[in-house]
């Protein structure tokens, strides 16, 4: 596995690493308006991935802004190929409750 980057904004961090075909996200902190435009980079300035994997257990809080901020992954994998993979894993109950309640097991596979 190779670290491509590192990101810290406020309190949250985000990490991506590379594992054969697989983008991995780690996000520690919070999922917010705050990160958008470094969030987006990270996956707008590499090379498009067969699987996308958001690590999201050490994440405390997901907002509007984070919400969509994981629909715009959606958009922007499944505009170029449909196959494209894309799990949330690690989510606390309260994150797992409030991707459900937002219907996101239709575009991600929530482990």
């Amino acid at each position: 596995m190779n670290l491509v980057t590192e990101i810290t904004q406020d309190e949250t961090s985000i990490t991506t690493a590379v594992d054969g075909g697989k983008l991995i996200i780690r996000i520690n902190g919070t999922l917010n308006s705050l990160i958008r435009d470094e969030f987006r980079k990270l996956y707008h300035d590499t090379p498009l991935h067969r699987e996308y994997e958001l690590i999201l257990e050490n994440t405390d809080f997901i907002d509007s802004s984070g919400l969509g901020m994981l629909i715009a992954l959606y958009g922007r994998t499944k505009a170029v190929d449909n196959n494209i993979g894309l799990k949330i894993t690690g989510c606390s109950a309260a994150l797992k409750q409030i991707l459900t309640m937002s219907k996101f097991e239709n575009f991600f596979e929530i482990l």
